[in-house]
């Protein structure tokens, strides 16, 4: 999975609707709970739900951790910003 990252204001990862898709989609097909992630990823199920309903901003290791869960791989590439 490539994700192209945008830093939020809280140093969060803000995802696109299309890769959290396939994270959501994922999980539904490994019927993983929140419960389950939340345990696997060493957190509370409801931050959980609040990260892949778009609510809440993963910081990197913890969006790695969550694609690593489910089978993925995440890649990084850095883009060079726009100049003003």
């Amino acid at each position: 999975m490539t994700v192209f990252l945008t830093q939020s204001r809280n140093g969060g990862c803000t995802l696109t609707d299309g890769v959290r898709m396939r994270l959501v989609r994922r999980r539904f097909t490994r019927k993983l709970s929140f419960q389950d992630m939340g345990r696997a990823l060493g957190i509370q199920a409801i931050h959980f739900e609040r990260l892949e309903r778009g609510m809440a901003t993963p910081k990197f290791a913890l969006l790695e951790a969550w694609a690593n869960e489910l089978g993925f791989n995440v890649e990084v590439k850095l883009k060079q910003a726009k100049e003003n």
